[in-house]
């Protein structure tokens, strides 16, 4: 079906272009209901799978250090990759266990943060991070101590994944 729409839908964008064009009187198609791509939800992850997740980075180097605190700002509040590696220095507030987000469209919003969460991001800030030699303001640095991109942060997450042996969807079968 999603295949269907896709095509169906390039289709009527040609062949609009060609009614505005002049080449053609009318789109054949204008009348036509697209068809209805039934919604999915998204794979949970088990419980199991969660914790395994979260226990594979080694705190005791920096990276991995630092791995472990992505994969719990993540987990603890559902931010977005993009919002959790942008995410400033200044928006961590442990002490009220809580992290102000940024999302899209600049909308902001506050998210309370479990204190099991709260003291491994604090190992990574107060012990792991400043061996990096940071130069970026961002809770999140790459091994150079600039803003971790985001591009880094989903190789992150597909390492940790499969070294959990979790299934990874990445559109290559």
């Amino acid at each position: 079906p999603r295949s269907v729409s896709r095509a169906r839908s390039a289709v009527s964008s040609f062949l609009r272009f060609l009614v505005l064009e002049g080449r053609i009187l009318s789109d054949p198609l204008a009348d036509q209901p697209a068809p209805k791509i039934p919604s999915t939800l998204p794979h949970i992850l088990s419980v199991e799978f969660v914790l395994l997740l979260l226990s594979l980075p080694d705190d005791d180097t920096p990276l991995g250090c630092r791995d472990g605190a992505l994969l719990e700002l993540l987990y603890a509040t559902g931010m977005r990759v993009s919002e959790a590696v942008h995410l400033p220095l200044s928006h961590w507030h442990p002490d009220d266990g809580i992290v102000r987000v940024v999302g899209k469209g600049d909308k902001e919003r506050i998210v309370p943060v479990g204190h099991v969460s709260v003291e491994r991001i604090e190992r990574w800030i107060h012990r792991a991070r400043p061996l990096l030699s940071p130069i970026s303001d961002t809770v999140l640095l790459n091994h150079r101590g600039s803003t971790l991109s985001r591009v880094a942060a989903w190789m992150i997450l597909d390492k940790r994944s499969r070294e959990a042996g979790i299934q990874v969807d990445d559109a290559t079968g």
